[in-house]
């Protein structure tokens, strides 16, 4: 009584009101506790900690505002996923990476279906614990509250808190405080799952930029491999054309100076226009067909392609005579255009 008490009339409501002011002083303590948690718990977050570091810090404080004897955070891949892992929890920190199967867990299995909160005040008298209660009985569990982790429609994972104590529950401003922390590790699960996810597309793209380095890499070894060989075969076919070619010429040439008949000289004459040729076409390889210079070119010129069809039969036309076929160049005296003749 913090003051004289004049009539018996006055004992009562002085006491009441004591009662009054000692509950709202404690109500300000515990709303002042949580506020500095859940800051605490939000600065974390924001922090460059590692997610299991955060998870951590959140499960212990959540466990010390609430008075659970058990505060675990539950990440599952989608609502209907059927396994979660337990990432963080209160009541035994080594019991972290702990994969469990939802449908065990029906408090847990209708958070995730549901995505709303579960609130079970008494766990062996509720209908939704029938299934497990032969389970809990023996740990005395009295209270559950299962909050899930959603953000941005992103179903993560839930939080899970218990209570064994007979006085104890979850009151309404326990349910909100569990709310708010939900808020905040669900967007730093999100946040850590898309970090991890950009991190791997990453690696993903500089593995694939090392590989396709070293294929290429490996065709350019290839490719001046080819070059060097292709230079050794032009280099001996060349060579080896060649000077048979020359033989031939000059046999050719010595055939046209001794006498011959009008149809021998013909062939004389054919021969040595197509050894010229030939040879023509092998020094072109040995110029154009060396190292790096090598290509495929086109020389264009302007050509008679109707003196090239006449020629064509005055060579051809022995040949044919010899396995019964007539040729005839049927073309005019000139038709002139820009070509390439090989």
């Amino acid at each position: 009584v913090d003051d004289w008490i004049r009539g018996a009339d006055e004992v009562v409501p002085r006491l009441e009101a004591a009662l009054r002011a000692g509950r709202l002083k404690d109500r300000e303590e515990r709303v002042r506790l949580r506020m500095g948690m859940l800051l605490e718990i939000t600065q974390a977050a924001t922090s460059s900690l590692e997610l299991e570091e955060i998870l951590r810090i959140a499960v212990d404080k959540v466990g010390r505002v609430t008075g659970t004897d058990r505060c675990s955070v539950v990440l599952v891949e989608g609502s209907h996923a059927r396994t979660g892992k337990v990432v963080a929890t209160q009541e035994d920190p080594s019991l972290v990476q702990l994969d469990i199967e939802v449908a065990r867990y029906p408090e847990l299995r209708r958070a995730l279906e549901t995505r709303e909160p579960v609130l079970i005040e008494e766990a062996q008298r509720d209908p939704l614990m029938a299934e497990v209660r032969t389970s809990i009985v023996p740990l005395g569990v009295k209270s559950i509250l299962v909050q899930p982790l959603i953000c941005q429609d992103d179903l993560l994972g839930a939080l899970f808190l218990r209570v064994s104590r007979m006085d104890a529950s979850f009151g309404r401003d326990e349910q909100e405080f569990t709310q708010a922390v939900a808020g905040v590790l669900a967007n730093s699960i999100r946040n850590a799952r898309l970090h991890t996810a950009v991190k791997k597309k990453r690696e993903d793209l500089e593995l694939a930029y090392v590989e396709r380095y070293h294929e290429l890499l490996e065709a350019n070894r290839r490719l001046k491999e080819l070059n060097r060989l292709k230079d050794e075969i032009i280099a001996v076919v060349s060579h080896d054309l060649r000077a048979p070619l020359q033989v031939l010429l000059g046999h050719g040439r010595l055939l046209l100076e001794g006498p011959l008949e009008s149809q021998q000289k013909q062939s004389a004459e054919a021969m040595i226009r197509q050894g010229k040729k030939i040879l023509g076409l092998v020094e072109s390889l040995l110029e154009k067909g060396k190292g790096e210079a090598a290509r495929l070119s086109i020389e264009p010129r302007v050509l008679d392609v109707a003196q090239l069809c006449r020629d064509a039969v005055n060579e051809l036309e022995i040949l044919a005579a010899e396995r019964g076929v007539s040729l005839r160049a049927d073309c005019p005296d000139s038709l002139m255009l820009i070509g390439e003749n090989s």
